[in-house]
C-alpha cells in the first residue's frame, strides 16, 4: 500500500446534478457575468433554483460576502458548506505517494536552449503497481466505513473502469519532488542524512529534490525544516555559535 490521503470536496458547480439551489444560483450568476464561459445547459439549474428560492437567495449572499472578503484579504476563503455532489453524496479527493522509481529521472539532454545549456530530459510514468494501490486504498475506505455503519463509496463502473480512470488522472503533482533523493546508501541515493552530496565534501542540496517520495500537502515546511537543520549542522562543524531553538519559537502573551 501506498500512503494516501482522502478529503470530502465540493461538488462542480456546473453540474446540476448536485440538486442545491444555492450551488446552481451562484453558477447562473456566474454565466451571467461571463456569458462566453458557460457551456451547460442552464434548464436544470434554474429547476433546482426554483425548488428552493430562498436557499438560492442564501447562496448568493453567502458568495457575495465571500467575493467581498477576498478583495478585503487579498485571498478567497473556503466556503464553510460542502455543495453535495447528489442528495446525501459528496464527492471525495485523494492524494496519494508516488514511491522512488529509478526509471523515473532528470537528465541532460544532447541538445542546448536558447542560452547555450544543455536542456533537460524527463523520463516520468505512472506504474500500474501504483494505480492498483490507490484503487484498493479506496476499497479498504469503503469497507472500512460500511463496518463503521458512517457511509460507502459509490463506485462508477467495473474494476478495470477504475483502474483505467486513475491511470488517465494521474500526473505529477505542483511540487516536483525527487531526483537527488536522501539515502545512506551511495547507490540509493544522492546526499546523506546530513544533505551532503554522496563523495564531494563541500557540496549540500536542500530542495525537495531530496524527498524519496511524496507526501499529501505540498513540502514547502518539510523543505523550511531541513534547510535549517542543514545551516544548524553546518554551523556546529565549523564551530560557530548557533543559536538556541528557543530564539525562534513563537511567543504567546498572557492573558
Amino acid at each position: 500500500m501506498l500512503n494516501i490521503a482522502f478529503w470530502l470536496e465540493n461538488a462542480v458547480s456546473a453540474d446540476p446534478a448536485h440538486g442545491s439551489a444555492a450551488a446552481s444560483a451562484r453558477y447562473l450568476a456566474a454565466a451571467l457575468l461571463h456569458p462566453r464561459r458557460w457551456r451547460e445547459p442552464l434548464r436544470p439549474h434554474l429547476e433546482n433554483v426554483a425548488r428552493a428560492p430562498l436557499s438560492a437567495a442564501g447562496g448568493l449572499l453567502n458568495a457575495g460576502l465571500l467575493l467581498a472578503s477576498a478583495r478585503i484579504a487579498g485571498r478567497h476563503p473556503r466556503h464553510t458548506r460542502l455543495t453535495p455532489a447528489a442528495p446525501g453524496a459528496w464527492r471525495l479527493d485523494y492524494h496519494a505517494e508516488q514511491p522512488s522509481d529509478p526509471a523515473n529521472r532528470i537528465s541532460l539532454a544532447d541538445t542546448v536552449d536558447s542560452i547555450g545549456l544543455p536542456k533537460l530530459r524527463i523520463d516520468f510514468r505512472i506504474r500500474s503497481r501504483e494505480v492498483e494501490a490507490v484503487v484498493r486504498a479506496h476499497e479498504l475506505l469503503d469497507a472500512d466505513l460500511r463496518a463503521a455503519g458512517a457511509g460507502s463509496l459509490r463506485f462508477f463502473g467495473s474494476r478495470d473502469d477504475r483502474l483505467a480512470l486513475v491511470l488517465a488522472s494521474s500526473r505529477d503533482g505542483y511540487h516536483q519532488l525527487g531526483g537527488a533523493v536522501m539515502s545512506a546508501d551511495p547507490a540509493a541515493g544522492v546526499v546523506d542524512a546530513n544533505l551532503r552530496a554522496h563523495g564531494i565534501e563541500n557540496l549540500w542540496v536542500v530542495s525537495g529534490s531530496v524527498l524519496p517520495s511524496g507526501g499529501q500537502a505540498n513540502p514547502t515546511l518539510t523543505v523550511v525544516a531541513l534547510a535549517r537543520r542543514l545551516a544548524d549542522h553546518i554551523a556546529r562543524a565549523r564551530g560557530d555559535v548557533v543559536a538556541p531553538a528557543a530564539a525562534f519559537q513563537a511567543t504567546v502573551p498572557a492573558a
